[in-house]
């Protein structure tokens, strides 16, 4: 029982930690494309 409630607490961190990532992945995009942009 205890390692399927930690298993839960482990998703629930990863789900915080996606949009982070996304985003990260998205301003780097941004800059790839706004240094694309200058040349």
């Amino acid at each position: 029982m205890e390692k399927k409630i930690e298993a839960e607490n482990q998703e629930k961190e990863n789900c915080n930690e996606e949009p982070q990532v996304l985003e990260e992945i998205q301003v780097e995009e941004l800059a790839i494309d706004g240094i694309c942009g200058v040349y």
